[in-house]
């Protein structure tokens, strides 16, 4: 499966990563599944790290999370990919970086990381 960065865009103080999950041309299925706690960005210039953003309860600010409820803290992204289905989204909320910083690079589970990502504003 190939995946694909569609945007890394500030809104307010609220950065979102927009990824898409592509089947790949001999693969009937693929899937993944990792924990949400493993997707961070680190801002370049500073070599900062930010984790994905919890709301007050706990839960990940992030889709398409698994259907298993009971890991509130443990969340999973859980994603399945047919080449009948067409590719998937998946997104991600973190905290802004500083408005002076220019790039970043995003770190998924089982993705090759995305560097020097220019922030949209």
């Amino acid at each position: 499966m190939q995946v694909e960065l569609l945007s890394a865009k500030v809104t307010g103080q609220i950065l979102t990563v927009t990824i898409r999950y592509v089947p790949g041309e001999n693969a009937s299925f693929a899937s993944t599944n990792y924990p949400i706690k493993e997707v961070s960005y680190i801002e370049d210039a500073t070599a900062k790290q930010y984790s994905v953003l919890q709301d007050e309860s706990g839960l990940y600010l992030a889709s398409p999370k698994s259907n298993t409820s009971s890991q509130r803290r443990g969340e999973m992204i859980n994603l399945g990919v047919s080449s009948s289905g067409g590719p998937k989204i998946a997104w991600f909320k973190f905290p802004a970086p500083p408005s002076e910083a220019q790039t970043i690079s995003i770190n998924i589970p089982e993705v090759a990381p995305f560097d020097g990502v220019a922030i949209q504003q």
